[in-house]
């Protein structure tokens, strides 16, 4: 029925389309068409990466065994036993009851991972879960390996409540994907009661990634900061209303950096989440009154905090209820993206794009989805529908870039970026997971890698200048060229690099790090805990790049 109304809502707006989107353009598009039709692609089907070999999984599942170093012997833990009594004979009641639990979880989320691979085999779209899941039951093996190797289940708590939060995360994004099976999501609700049955052995509360939190948190203050400043330079201090929205403004701003306080001084999680509930009840209003105002800075700016904020919602877990305002507003700034890239274009440029036969017709069908996305979201039906009419977006988005992406023009590059952050930003507002490549997330994961390459080299170089080691040289030219390799993959996915470029990029990128690894697990110092911290970041975002390009 949606697929029916986008068909009914392109058809009926057509000529408008061509009125108010660079009509030169559009005209001169429409005449190459003359003969070859328009339908052309309406009727290809959903095109899915293809689905990862048994061997690249297999690959994928040894390459996250081992992501970080091995440096629990300089870890921080709780004593032994409590009052420093002396080491424990025989291991306590709760890690007897602990030990078959995490054999079952194992085993659980083994089978949890081929039913998923199956899904993704199926319909697509699962790959950057899946990629999570494995990494989650490797770090699951390597705590149940500890717990055979200790005799105080006190050893375990850390361990264990970061993998309730990664577990906690995980479920909550599973339960958006629309391509799981009910077999698959029947086998979520029986780990989930295995979950909760370990953290009432070990007394854990849920837990929060407070790490992630924090990261997410610093964005959204950032942007908030910058959406401030942005008001006082668009219409200055003296205008009643710019008065009104730095009063409210530097309100909310001061409540996030509450929150993040929170997170800093280990407050519980109930309590942070009371507290973001007050954030939003601040700042929705006031971005609401802000959404009336024509300006191009206002807009990037709320555009940005409503994508910091969905980042944050999700990795608080909180409910998956959208907020349709915002949503409509999203998707109205994307229309006018759309409308901004045309008007940026040359003609001559459109005229000689490869798909130029098909172009039309595409653009056509972006504007249509968002505005049947629109309709659907006014209309307040189910979050089903409204992910439904979503995943039209993002269908008719990944045509669109394929069909623009050819053009060599820096501003229609820019346009094409700014289409993609838009799209990123309402899938954030519907608490929504990537499922499938998009050019803006393997921008941020390129950037993500870049970042720790540079802290990955400032420490093996504190490494190496303070102890005499043989490998020395070896290792810091290796260390040289793979952070060369992460500064380029990062700057040539912001110019545009297509995606047959990007892999052979991340291919030699990852060949790079497997060396570079065999040199650091070598280190024996006191920067093993930070080289194994980064390098525990480092492999899962380069495995999820990789399988992200993966064909």
């Amino acid at each position: 029925m949606a697929r029916e109304f986008i068909g009914q809502s392109v058809i009926r707006r057509q000529q408008s389309f061509v009125r108010t989107v660079a009509p030169t353009a559009i005209v001169a598009l429409a005449m190459a068409t003359i003969g070859l039709g328009t339908n052309s692609a309406f009727a290809q089907p959903r095109a899915y990466s293809a689905s990862l070999t048994r061997e690249q999984r297999d690959q994928l599942q040894n390459d996250l065994a081992t992501p970080g170093l091995d440096f629990e012997n300089s870890r921080l833990r709780r004593p032994t036993r409590p009052g420093g009594a002396g080491p424990l004979s025989a291991a306590t009641p709760e890690l007897v009851k602990l030990r078959p639990m995490l054999v079952e979880a194992i085993n659980a989320i083994s089978d949890f991972v081929v039913s998923l691979s199956d899904d993704e085999d199926a319909r697509g779209g699962l790959r950057p879960l899946l990629v999570d899941t494995m990494q989650l039951k490797a770090d699951l093996t390597r705590v149940a390996r500890r717990s055979q190797k200790v005799l105080d289940h006190q050893d375990l708590v850390d361990d264990l409540s970061d993998l309730d939060a990664a577990w906690r995360e995980l479920a909550y994004k599973a339960e958006s994907a629309r391509s799981i099976s009910r077999q698959t999501r029947q086998q979520l609700v029986s780990m989930q009661e295995l979950a909760d049955q370990m953290a009432t052995v070990m007394t854990i509360d849920p837990q929060l990634n407070r790490s992630d939190a924090q990261r997410k948190l610093a964005l959204l203050d950032a942007n908030l900061q910058n959406l401030l400043d942005d008001i006082q330079a668009e219409f200055g201090r003296t205008s009643s209303n710019a008065q009104k929205f730095l009063l409210v403004g530097g309100r909310v701003l001061q409540q996030v950096r509450t929150i993040e306080n929170m997170l800093q001084d280990q407050t519980d999680r109930q309590t942070i989440l009371e507290a973001y509930e007050r954030y939003q009840d601040m700042w929705y209003p006031q971005a609401a009154a802000l959404q009336t105002i024509e300006n191009r800075a206002i807009e990037q700016g709320l555009r940005k905090i409503a994508y910091a904020d969905g980042e944050v919602r999700q990795v608080l877990l909180l409910n998956q209820q959208a907020n349709g305002t915002q949503l409509v507003y999203l998707a109205n700034n994307l229309k006018r993206d759309i409308d901004l890239f045309f008007s940026r274009t040359q003609l001559m440029q459109l005229i000689h794009l490869p798909k130029a036969n098909t172009a039309l017709a595409v653009a056509d069908q972006f504007y249509g989805s968002c505005e049947n996305f629109v309709d659907v979201v006014n209309r307040n039906e189910s979050r089903e529908s409204i992910i439904e009419a979503f995943r039209f977006i993002e269908d008719a988005e990944r045509q669109f870039a394929a069909a623009y992406r050819p053009i060599d023009s820096t501003q229609s590059q820019a346009g094409l970026r700014q289409i993609e952050q838009t799209i990123s930003s309402v899938r954030s507002g519907l608490r929504l997971s990537r499922e499938d490549f998009s050019r803006q997330a393997a921008i941020e994961l390129g950037a993500e890698i870049d970042t720790l390459a540079a802290n990955l080299d400032y420490t093996t170089r504190r490494w190496l200048s303070n102890n005499r080691v043989d490998i020395g040289r070896e290792c810091a030219a290796e260390m040289a060229r793979f952070t060369d390799l992460a500064g380029r993959l990062h700057e040539d996915l912001l110019r545009g690099m297509t995606a047959t470029q990007a892999r052979d990029a991340t291919e030699d990128l990852y060949n790079s790090w497997r060396r570079l690894y065999n040199y650091l697990v070598q280190c024996q110092s006191a920067e093993r805990p930070a080289l194994g911290r980064l390098a525990s970041r480092m492999t899962p975002a380069l495995v999820e790049l990789r399988t992200m390009l993966a064909q």
